[in-house]
């Protein structure tokens, strides 16, 4: 497989660069209803293609019915077989990846510049005639049942599960089906409906982000070529209903036996979505309390200071496809130790709200996530990555050198206010799964 390597006009740390970058980002239409955007890189001979169409997961009252649709995709076509896509792509040092997101369903294409003419030619066959074989698609259920009976054992995804349960309304995106429910789902499914559910894609709210050694004409013509006959999409993006907010405060446990530790999330609705002008502001304020290394304040307390877990998080979910989501603060602990593990992290996060972000501790995340952001861009998947996401997002391509000097630009008085805004511990949700009861 072709590694992506680092896209060398963007230097580690130097955001002056930027703009410059996303001013050499190309963009057309090749065809109604396909978006492409692109960047020429000066990296030998790799690229790196992403794109994603409307078809995930809320477009069907069926909640698994997406998912084994685009896991058919890799399944062969009505024109290659499964083994022969593989030896193709092989014997070409190429990838070809599907997910299944919310409202989109996603691709991933990595590849050497000759190649693309075969590799998008077989990507463009995979999304547009799917063999949708019987045989083939029991065996795809099985294995669907087998993976959905194995994240029932699973404690963090217990109690992920759970938490989207309490937070959301069932018709909300971010409602998560319990695998019980999902397992009847795919059972449910058959050849026609996955032939339907797949009619509905096509054409229409289709983005595609490239980035590497491959010019703007070159990648249009092969778009043109390749996806000219698929039809319109007959898909709209969907409104999402409020989430369920308490005023009072829910514990629930979920017991699991035989496990070695406890998994605890917490949370709460936040009401807005990553579109509101509090977001960013937000965001910092979590990365402070639990973002991602050492520098965290739950970090700092509950695993540095008591000694109670290497595992403690805290972050924002439930964010994709622009819906309302979630806080949430994670925590593995030994079942002996849960109730003390979970005073411990209440009593941080109730401070951090009452007291607030230093100007430190904001200094030291804003130069983090800035350092990391501009790592994230040094790749050709990374970079493409960036430029899909904004504009699923609807974000002008700017964005993507605007957004350092956003956070940069986040005030201490503006963090603070987002936390004691969105934060709500007192009325915070939590569930627990393991060896507990």
């Amino acid at each position: 497989m072709p590694k992506a390597p680092v896209v060398f006009t963007l230097q580690k740390n130097n955001m002056a660069d930027l703009p410059s970058l996303v001013s050499h980002i190309r963009e057309s239409a090749p065809l109604p209803g396909v978006a492409l955007l692109s960047y020429r890189a000066h990296v030998k001979d790799i690229v790196t293609l992403m794109g994603s169409f409307l078809g995930g997961k809320n477009f069907s009252k069926n909640p698994m019915l997406a998912d084994l649709t685009v896991a058919m995709l890799e399944e062969g076509t009505k024109h290659r077989s499964r083994e022969a896509i593989r030896e193709a792509l092989s014997a070409m040092g190429a990838t070809i990846a599907f997910t299944c997101g919310g409202d989109r369903v996603g691709f991933r294409a990595t590849f050497l510049r000759e190649h693309a003419p075969e590799v998008i030619e077989i990507l463009a066959e995979q999304l547009q005639k799917p063999k949708c074989d019987a045989k083939i698609l029991a065996t795809v259920k099985e294995r669907e049942i087998g993976s959905l009976k194995l994240a029932h054992d699973d404690t963090r995804y217990r109690a992920e599960e759970r938490l989207s349960q309490i937070l959301y309304p069932k018709e909300h995106p971010n409602f998560e089906t319990s695998t019980k429910d999902k397992i009847s789902a795919v059972a449910a499914i058959n050849q026609q409906a996955v032939r339907d559910f797949h009619r509905s894609w096509g054409r229409g709210a289709f983005l595609m982000a490239a980035v590497g050694a491959i010019s703007h004409e070159e990648l249009a013509a092969l778009v043109e070529k390749n996806f000219s006959t698929w039809r319109s999409s007959i898909l709209l993006p969907k409104g999402t209903p409020p989430a369920n907010r308490s005023d009072k405060k829910i514990r629930e446990i979920i017991t699991v036996e035989d496990k070695a530790s406890v998994d605890f999330m917490m949370g709460a609705p936040i009401g807005i979505n990553c579109l509101h002008p509090d977001f960013f502001a937000l965001y910092l304020g979590l990365q402070v309390l639990g973002g991602g290394g050492f520098n965290n304040r739950l970090t700092q307390s509950v695993r540095e200071r008591k000694g109670l877990t290497y595992h403690v998080r805290a972050g924002l979910g439930g964010m994709d496809d622009c819906v309302d989501g979630h806080w949430y603060a994670y925590g593995s602990f030994a079942p002996a130790i849960l109730s003390r593990g979970e005073r411990v992290m209440e009593d941080e996060i109730k401070k951090f709200v009452s007291y607030g972000v230093t100007a430190a501790e904001l200094a030291m995340k804003k130069e983090s996530i800035a350092g990391s952001y501009i790592i994230s861009l040094s790749t050709t998947g990374g970079f493409a990555g960036r430029i899909l996401s904004f504009a699923e997002e609807g974000r002008p391509l700017t964005h993507i050198n605007e957004f350092p000097e956003i956070i940069k630009k986040l005030t201490l008085t503006e963090v603070n206010r987002a936390i004691g805004t969105y934060l709500y511990p007192k009325y915070a949700v939590s569930v627990a799964a393991g060896s507990v009861k």
